[in-house]
């Protein structure tokens, strides 16, 4: 593989990434396609694992807050429409759609700004699918990444991403595709706050 260089830039900030915490530090979240093996602790409830990436901001001197940890819990299940009987249910015996769900819900709980998803809708069924992509293009509007149906036309034929826009290259386009962007997503927009 050749080496490559560039800039990572954040509300046009330069920024270092070395670590996870890093990223997440900088307002990166990044929901991995293989949720089994990278995304979700089986072995804990929905409530541990909606809330793993968000404790620092549900704590106070090291204590956790909870009454806040039930209530963002709660809020989550309701607004990812995560079908449960409890938040006390192992995220291992929820169906693959259920599961996805979380994961997702528990990065938009970090009001990232740079949210990666890759392969949101890998193993969920075919309702599940519909509702994931639903939530996503409720999240995007009025974004930069208002395009989405163009980016899927794309079907991964990147070239570029830079500031507010984007090329590809797509067998069926001629030439090359460029979506200007309406507006960027300021910081300050929540990205919880399409529920």
């Amino acid at each position: 593989m050749p080496t490559h260089s560039g800039d990572i830039r954040i509300d046009g900030q330069s920024v270092t990434l070395d670590t996870v915490q890093d990223a997440i530090g900088h307002g990166i979240a990044y929901v991995p396609e293989d949720r089994l093996t990278e995304g979700l602790f089986l072995t804990q409830s929905i409530t541990r694992n909606i809330v793993a990436t968000s404790l620092d901001r549900l704590s106070s001197k090291g204590v956790i807050d909870m009454k806040a940890v039930e209530q963002e819990t709660t809020d989550t299940i309701q607004s990812m429409q995560i079908a449960t009987p409890s938040a006390d249910k192992m995220v291992g015996e929820l169906s693959g759609g259920n599961a996805q769900r979380v994961v997702l819900g528990r990065w938009l709980l970090t009001d990232a700004k740079v949210l990666i998803l890759n392969g949101p809708t890998v193993g969920v069924d075919v309702g599940s699918k519909a509702e994931i992509h639903k939530k996503i293009r409720e999240l995007v509007k009025g974004s930069w990444f208002d395009g989405f149906d163009d980016f899927r036309r794309c079907s991964g034929n990147w070239r570029r991403i830079a500031a507010g826009s984007f090329s590809c290259i797509a067998d069926n386009l001629s030439n090359s595709l460029k979506v200007m962007a309406s507006r960027k997503m300021s910081s300050a927009e929540k990205l919880k706050s399409f529920t």
